[in-house]
């Protein structure tokens, strides 16, 4: 509460930022959490307990903090999405991850929240090489973008790359999926949520130093 109000002060909104799927490895290295472990970092979609947790942070964080947006984080779940498109065990568990959203953008709704989340599943489940920055993925694939909540705000991060041609490359690549590619600031007369109404894209870019010391 203290960080929410020092930054409301100075026009800051905080947004957290949960993992509701994977990189929750933290958490699931202790025997508590052993029900809800699909892996070393990965929850059980469409286990109870697994949602629990989730509504557990979400609920946390809707109480002590002002911002109505929550990034529900789903970046990376690693060993979901490395099967090939198209074949069975892709199919099932591209239906396993949808449903997930699905069930955790209700209980954003739930605590009166608007999520956004990471589409590199997206792109990796479209790819043969579950990769995500295929060059041979033209697009989001429409039936991949049909699945999805229409109220989500997808977030493409990307930390890696410094070459402007491949951040108009990949933002390009989302347009099926979203309503507007503007900033939400681009209407100053306009509520804000009116100005954030239906599925924007987010950028999420980073500077980073994880292999030196300054």
């Amino acid at each position: 509460r203290e960080i929410d109000q020092r930054a409301a002060a100075f026009g800051l909104e905080v947004i957290p930022c949960i993992q509701t799927l994977g990189h929750l490895e933290q958490v699931l290295q202790w025997p508590q959490y052993a029900e809800m472990r699909d892996s070393r970092s990965r929850v059980r979609m469409g286990h109870a307990s697994s949602l629990a947790l989730v509504e557990s942070m979400i609920s946390t964080l809707s109480g002590v903090l002002r911002s109505r947006r929550i990034h529900i984080g789903m970046d990376e779940p690693f060993g979901v999405d490395t099967t090939p498109e198209g074949s069975i065990l892709s199919k099932q568990r591209r239906r396993m991850v949808q449903q997930h959203l699905r069930e955790v953008v209700e209980l954003c709704h739930k605590h009166n929240l608007k999520p956004m989340a990471y589409t590199d599943p997206l792109f990796r489940l479209a790819s043969q090489t579950n990769n995500y920055y295929d060059p041979k993925v033209p697009a989001l694939n429409p039936v991949l973008v049909k699945e999805l909540p229409n109220d989500v705000d997808l977030v493409y991060w990307d930390y890696y790359h410094v070459q402007p041609e491949h951040y108009d490359r990949m933002i390009n690549k989302h347009s099926p999926a979203v309503d507007k590619l503007e900033s939400c600031s681009d209407q100053p007369n306009a509520t804000r949520g009116e100005r954030c109404a239906g599925r924007n894209l987010v950028v999420a870019a980073g500077a980073w130093t994880w292999n030196r010391f300054w």
